[in-house]
């Protein structure tokens, strides 16, 4: 597997997509943290549109991408587009993401009474921009 940590490494937000009820996209702006394992966590109220939505369908597309400025003819043009699902984290395994992955130093009890939950998207398939390396066609790989 490629190492994807020097695409991730460019940025602390990724766009979320998601869809409504009637099957409408909706995108969200959060910020993420990710696991060894390419595992993306955000945290979310559970009133938020793209909460509800997921709730509905766990089915989501998410991409992250260089937040630096660019010429249009540069080389360093770099993002990366996931998808596959997202899930409501339970309480122990939220507890043991927000203790090892978010490093939280108040307690998982304190972020549920602001009625945030964390996420976990789980990608099945990545697609890498990478102009330098893969000169505007893009790489696809399955996870």
């Amino acid at each position: 597997m490629l190492d994807l940590t020097p695409y991730i490494s460019l940025t602390t937000m990724m766009v979320l997509a998601t869809k409504d009820e009637t099957g409408n996209p909706y995108t969200a702006n959060v910020y993420f943290r990710v696991d060894e394992e390419c595992n993306f966590y955000y945290k979310s109220k559970i009133s938020r549109e793209h909460s509800q939505h997921i709730e509905q369908d766990n089915r989501v597309a998410w991409s992250i991408l260089n937040t630096e400025k660019y010429e249009k003819s540069a080389k360093d043009k770099k993002w990366l587009q996931f998808q596959w699902v997202a899930e409501k984290l339970m309480w122990e395994e939220a507890e043991r993401v927000s203790r090892e992955i978010y490093r939280q130093e108040k307690s998982f009890f304190e972020m549920l009474q602001s009625w945030h939950l964390i996420y976990k998207c789980t990608p099945k398939k990545v697609k890498i921009w990478d102009e330098e390396l893969y000169a505007g066609q893009g790489k696809v790989l399955e996870f």
